[in-house]
């Protein structure tokens, strides 16, 4: 095997195994939420939570789609994973129903840049 490999794959890390490194992963955008939702499909449904969201990963999120990084439909999808998902607690009452509002944009209305930074900024309230 010739160096510039061998340096390449040392490089490469593993992915996350666990449930709670894939929460995470999920949570913080690091694996994509089909990707994390396919690899969760091993461990059962019900679960005390392992990880929490917080207000401050909602505002991250959003805070990419304002840049332009990401769509509302994938901020959709993210929502819809963790929306629902038992293992996952929330830090605020305010986080949980953001995510609501993000995961359900046909009861709530579409995800904009103004609605995204009126969802910031309560965010950012509540956190204080």
């Amino acid at each position: 095997m010739r160096g510039d490999q061998r340096s390449f794959e040392a490089t490469v890390t593993a992915p996350p195994r666990g449930r709670r490194e894939l929460l995470s992963a999920l949570i913080d955008g690091s694996m994509s939420s089909s990707e994390a939702a396919r690899a969760l499909q091993t461990f059962g449904w019900d679960a005390e939570p392992l990880v929490c969201l917080r207000s401050v990963d909602v505002v991250r999120m959003l805070g990419r789609f304002t840049a332009g990084t990401i769509s509302a439909t994938a901020v959709q999808h993210w929502a819809e994973s963790i929306e629902s998902r038992e293992d996952i607690s929330f830090d605020t009452q305010s986080t949980g129903g953001v995510l609501f509002e993000l995961a359900n944009p046909a009861l709530e209305g579409e995800l904009t840049v103004v609605s995204a930074r009126r969802m910031i900024a309560r965010l950012s309230t509540s956190a204080e």
